[in-house]
């Protein structure tokens, strides 16, 4: 990618976000100024002080860090199935693992919703996390198969002739060697998961309440202070615990478990 593409990419990436936050500091900015000419910090107390807020927050991580987990957990196998052995039935296992691509979300949301209700699992955070795991699990299995197609089968092959089984070379050759993969992935998961709106709404019954229903309620009452500030602290929370999913949890706990 050239370095003037990068350039334009960048810029329109920032300059919504930087309008954000003037707007999160101020309550008027006519047009043409592109300055607010005085600072309100009215909103920011209100979203730091809020208790509800908080606790928003809390479930927020919860419902993501579940998924991830969840997802990264049936991931493995499965891409490590579709990857490494051969069978008749894996073009229909593919397709199946895909087809939430192909789906548009409402008919997604609408179907899962009407099923929990039959199993009595919606207005529920397992529900809520169920739920996220359908959108979620297509991505992180075509990262886990990417990294194990890379690999390729000499690994396999090596392995097995020092007397490994299965279980031995998913857990002793493979995931020593695809640990970027699995930050990535379970990465992936949680932002998907943290970002899902309609899913926690149709399945959470408004009950349980994520930042993005949250923020949802928030721009119904059309104060675009508000909506900037809260907004800007769900992309500053999204990418805090993302980094810290790359940097602390991933580095400690990820490979140490599926070891």
């Amino acid at each position: 990618m050239s370095k003037f593409l990068k350039i334009i990419i960048t810029t329109m990436i920032l300059i919504p976000i930087l309008y954000m936050v003037f707007w999160s500091f101020t309550d008027i900015l006519p047009w043409p100024k592109l300055i607010p000419d005085g600072i309100n910090l009215d909103v920011w107390k209100q979203l730091i002080s809020s208790k509800d807020y908080i606790r928003t927050i809390g479930v927020s991580i919860v419902v993501s860090m579940w998924t991830a987990a969840i997802c990264i957990l049936v991931a493995l196998p499965t891409a490590y199935a579709i990857t490494c052995f051969d069978f008749c039935w894996k073009p229909v296992i593919r397709g199946i693992v895909y087809l939430p691509f192909f789906i548009p979300s409402i008919s997604l949301s609408l179907g899962l919703h009407s099923a929990f209700l039959t199993a009595g699992i919606t207005d529920s955070i397992m529900g809520v996390v169920l739920s996220h795991i359908v959108p979620c699990l297509p991505y992180t299995i075509m990262i886990l198969e990417g990294s194990f197609e890379q690999m390729g089968r000499s690994f396999s092959e090596q392995g097995r002739n020092l007397g490994a089984n299965s279980i031995q070379l998913l857990t002793m050759v493979y995931l020593p060697n695809m640990r970027q993969a699995l930050y990535l992935s379970a990465s992936m998961s949680f932002i998907v998961s943290f970002s899902q709106y309609l899913l926690t709404f149709l399945v959470g019954g408004g009950i349980i309440k994520t930042l993005p229903v949250m923020l949802f309620q928030i721009m119904q009452n059309g104060n675009r202070t508000e909506i900037s500030a809260y907004s800007l602290g769900f992309i500053i929370l999204g990418a805090i615990c993302t980094y810290l999913i790359r940097k602390y949890l991933g580095e400690r706990y990820i490979m140490k478990y599926m070891l």
